[in-house]
């Protein structure tokens, strides 16, 4: 239960957060799929971003992390958000420390 308090705590931090900065919570939760094959059978998985947010016309993923994992440089976090990215079709996602009150761009584009 404290978890769950911490992390609706952490989401309104970060709501304020990206509001201060521009952005407008468009929704929670949002749900994608994605897919892949296991030798040539088609599964589909769910995948629920924090929130869709939108600045300046543009719309982004933002997932709101606190801790260790709210590094880019996380493995774990990382892959998320590229299956994110990749998934919900956007260029750009957002990682959101509402701890650290950072808003990370991170973008998964071949250079």
């Amino acid at each position: 239960m404290l978890l769950r308090k911490r992390g609706k705590k952490g989401e309104k931090t970060a709501i304020r957060l990206l509001e201060r900065n521009g952005y407008k919570i468009l929704d929670k939760q949002i749900k994608l799929t994605g897919h892949f094959f296991i030798d040539d059978a088609f599964k589909e998985f769910d995948l629920r971003p924090d929130l869709l947010v939108e600045k300046d016309g543009a719309r982004y993923i933002a997932e709101i992390k606190t801790g260790e994992v709210a590094n880019p440089n996380n493995r774990n976090t990382r892959r998320q958000l590229h299956e994110y990215s990749y998934y919900g079709g956007h260029d750009i996602v957002l990682l959101v420390d509402p701890i650290r009150k950072s808003i990370k761009r991170l973008s998964f584009q071949r250079r």
